[in-house]
């Protein structure tokens, strides 16, 4: 039988080789993992698989080294650059066969750095080649349209703001491989990016929306969907305040299914599991649902993703050729703008998105 002990850094072990620091978010769990004073970290000593996915580390502790049967260490979505991995602590775990770093800020790591390592995999960010999945179970129906000046405008969106939430070495990495254009190593983000917009201007390169569409729902799960949230006593203050929107909150679902939430979110939460269901995604493909009212414009990252999110709209509001559709960046030169209008569509949230502009309840 497995067991678990739980820290108040939410640090669980499965069984006594296996273990992972889930959505805590705590940059000194790896410290009190090997702290030679904590009996804790004395069963741990053994491990063989550590998972410290989405916990915003900015580094790894040099007694890392201390957890000689490593096998895999999964790193995905922190926030560790390449001066802070303790690549010399790192070289002298011996069994350590796969590295993740998925999905964090450091530069592709050169087999010359780690010459001790001959064997070792190196999981790494994914091609972006395509942020919208059309699956068997959620098809879209994908019409390519040129791109102009005017789309950002009907999006309400500039390509200013939809590269913003880029990373400076994303940016600079555009520059390159797009535009055959590179900077000075000194070259400060705002040089970067006037750069990168004069290249856009200035190129023959084709932009193009796609323009695609979800799964749609049936009319009775509409109707008590729209009824719920119409009626939701929404929390005056936001779980998501850097987007710009009326209302957001994020139902968590342990949280529904074991803290007693309110009925009312409850329902709702119901709802949105049942509909996931009608398109064939159950409640464990995922660990929380947003809720947001109101939401416009505002690119942005889901840094946090691990995978790709499911996205619905609700309202009057439209949804294809009259707005309101997600807007997500698939690559340098094009756009794909998912009409998700009562519908249920599959999208990679770690590309930028947003909402385009439109008109009423959404």
């Amino acid at each position: 039988m497995n067991r678990y002990w739980q820290t108040p850094n939410s640090f669980r072990v499965i069984g006594s080789n296996y273990a992972v620091a889930s959505d805590s978010r705590c940059a000194c769990v790896l410290t009190t993992l090997v702290s030679p004073n904590s009996l804790f970290s004395l069963s741990l000593l053994r491990l063989t698989h550590l998972d410290l996915s989405r916990n915003q580390l900015k580094g790894l502790p040099p007694s890392i080294c201390q957890l000689t049967d490593l096998r895999s260490l999964i790193l995905v979505g922190n926030n560790l650059r390449h001066n802070r991995l303790q690549l010399p602590a790192l070289a002298t775990l011996k069994h350590l066969h796969l590295l993740d770093l998925s999905y964090n800020p450091a530069k592709k790591l050169k087999r010359n750095e780690l010459p001790d390592w001959p064997s070792l995999l190196i999981a790494e960010d994914p091609p972006l080649a395509s942020s919208i999945d059309a699956s068997t179970s959620l098809t879209s129906t994908l019409l390519e349209h040129p791109a102009s000046i005017a789309q950002s405008f009907a999006w309400g969106v500039t390509l200013e703001q939809q590269l913003h939430p880029l990373s400076t070495p994303h940016l600079r990495r555009r520059l390159a491989t797009t535009f055959k254009t590179l900077t000075p190593d000194t070259a400060s983000r705002d040089t970067i990016m006037t750069t990168l917009l004069r290249c856009y201007s200035s190129s023959p390169l084709p932009r193009t929306v796609i323009r695609a569409s979800g799964t749609p729902l049936g009319a009775p799960i509409i109707r008590e969907i729209l009824r719920t949230l119409r009626s939701l006593p929404w929390p005056s203050k936001s779980d998501r305040p850097t987007v710009n929107s009326q209302h957001y909150i994020v139902l968590d679902r342990c949280e529904m299914e074991h803290k007693g939430a309110t009925s009312c979110f409850l329902e709702l939460y119901g709802l949105c599991c049942d509909a996931l269901k009608d398109v064939g995604v159950h409640d464990s493909d995922f660990s929380a649902i947003a809720v947001s009212k109101g939401f416009t414009a505002s690119p942005h990252m889901d840094s946090y993703d691990v995978a790709p999110q499911f996205a619905a709209a609700f309202g009057d509001f439209g949804g294809g050729e009259k707005g309101g559709c997600l807007c997500v960046e698939r690559d340098a030169g094009s756009v794909v703008e998912v009409n998700t209008c009562n519908r249920v569509a599959r999208c990679d949230g770690r590309f930028v998105h947003w909402v385009s502009k439109y008109e009423g309840e959404r």
